[in-house]
Parts: structure tokens; C-alpha cells; sequence
């Protein structure tokens, strides 16, 4: 028996090691070189985010209470987490409106996302691939970090009058580190923003997101507001645009990132 069982795991290892080159061929997030961060929406209404390290072969998840209080992109309102996916049904957006606000508020470079339906924006050869690593790293390279239970949300008094969570204030680095891109890494690249939103703080965190990155922001110019929404160019210009959703620019700049943000991209951040 025993041997029939080894037999089974051996041809289903090898199974999905076949389908695995097959489809990678066909994946568009997953090169076995850079992270790739998903955001999960858990049944219990807790946010999971998962980062996914080929170099150091590790997973980190981060788990978000779902009673954290949080501002909703594109102005929604202040709500707990745990709201924010059935919101985001209600308002045909998809996940796109969990991913931007757990970026808006933790400061998490995210873009890729699975609901708790099953429904997700990940391909199926990244999904695969991402499971074959989830099941060959060791227990030891797995680290899970309950931000409720680690004193980086605060349990208080809500603005329902209920008891859940609050941020703290600024993000701890201690678990912005795990979102540095490794691109960035060998080189922090420097970037320019030009604001012309006309709104309060929108450049400002997405500067800090960028440099929770490895960017290194050297500049923010404000401008006259324009009807428009984002645009990015210079080099790993595509990294910023998954995160931001922005459309890319092929013009030369000074500097190795120039991104343009206008009124359209503050009213959905």
C-alpha cells in the first residue's frame, strides 16, 4: 500500500511539474526572480496578503483583521475591512477596490488579488506555478504575521461606537520590508511626481508606496489640476504601473521614474 501511495504522489508531482512548463509559458506575473504579492479576501472577513520570494524561496503572509478601520479608495467612506469586498460587488468594481485600499492604507504594493468566492485576477499558469512553490518551500521559510495580535493595528473604539481596529499611525517598516522589490534593490532608482490632482496627500502616499518599493522620491512638484489620470514613464515603469494602474509613456526623462498624476487618479485612490 504504501508503495502504491508513493507511486501516486510521485506521477502527481510529476503531473503538475509537466503542466507547470507548460504553462509557464503563458504566465505573466510569475518569472521565478521577482515577488509577487496577492490579496486575499478570507471567509472569516480578514484580509490575507501574501508575498511570494522565488530568491529567498519564502512566503510571508501578513493577516489583516477584517474589523480594521479603513479609508475606502475612490472615496467610498470609512468602513472595516471586512465591508470592503461586498462594496466592491455591490459597486461592480471587483477586487481592484480591495487591492487599492490595502495599498492606500498600509502603504502594500498590491495589484493581484483572490476573493473568497474563488474569483481572482491571477492567471491560471501564475495560480499553478505559485501553488507548485507554496508546496515544495519548507515549513521554515513560511512566516505569518497577525497584525491584530502584533500590536501593528490597535484595538479601539470605532467611528460605529463598536470596538475593532485602528492603524496606529505610520506603517512599520517591519512589515513594509517584505514588499521591496528586488529590481529596486540593486539599483533604487529616482523618481519625479508631478501633482496635479489638486488634492491633499494623494502624490504623497503614492511617493510613499513607491519608496516602500526601494524608490527613492527626489521630487514632487505641484501643478495646475488636470482632468486626467496617471502616467509613468522611465525605467521598471511597469512595475508602477500594475501597482497604480497607469498607463505607460514612452518619453525620456531625467529621471529613472516620471509619473504624472491628475484629478481622474485621485478620485479612485
Amino acid at each position: 500500500m504504501r508503495k502504491i501511495k508513493r507511486l501516486k504522489m510521485f506521477l502527481l508531482v510529476l503531473l503538475v511539474a509537466v503542466f507547470g512548463i507548460i504553462f509557464k509559458l503563458n504566465t505573466r506575473y510569475w518569472n521565478g526572480e521577482d515577488k509577487v504579492n496577492v490579496v486575499e479576501q478570507n471567509s472569516d472577513g480578514g484580509v490575507s496578503v501574501k508575498v511570494y520570494d522565488p530568491k529567498l524561496e519564502e512566503i510571508v503572509t501578513l493577516i489583516i483583521p477584517g474589523e480594521t478601520e479603513i479609508s475606502v479608495s475612490r472615496n467610498l467612506g470609512i468602513l472595516r475591512l471586512k465591508n470592503v469586498w461586498q462594496l466592491s460587488v455591490n459597486e461592480k468594481i471587483g477586487g481592484k477596490l480591495l487591492t487599492q485600499t490595502v495599498t492606500k492604507n498600509f502603504l502594500f504594493p498590491v495589484f493581484l488579488w483572490k476573493g473568497s468566492d474563488g474569483s481572482t485576477n491571477v492567471p491560471f499558469g501564475d495560480r499553478l506555478l505559485i501553488w507548485i512553490f507554496e508546496k515544495r518551500t519548507k515549513n521554515l521559510q513560511k512566516t505569518e504575521i497577525d497584525l491584530g495580535k502584533s500590536q501593528f493595528v490597535r484595538k479601539l473604539k470605532l467611528n460605529d461606537g463598536e470596538i475593532g481596529y485602528k492603524l496606529p499611525g505610520a506603517i512599520s517598516e517591519r512589515l513594509t520590508v517584505y514588499f521591496v522589490d528586488n529590481d529596486f534593490l540593486v539599483d533604487s532608482p529616482k523618481v519625479y511626481i508631478k501633482d496635479a490632482t489638486g488634492t491633499f496627500g494623494v502624490s504623497e502616499n503614492v511617493g510613499r508606496v513607491i519608496e516602500v518599493m526601494g524608490g527613492k522620491v527626489v521630487t514632487i512638484e505641484k501643478a495646475q489640476g488636470q482632468d486626467s489620470d496617471c502616467t509613468v514613464w522611465g525605467t521598471l515603469a511597469k512595475k508602477i504601473v500594475r501597482i497604480f494602474d497607469c498607463k505607460v509613456d514612452k518619453r525620456t526623462s531625467n529621471f529613472d521614474l516620471e509619473i504624472v498624476l491628475g484629478k481622474s487618479f485621485a478620485k479612485r485612490f
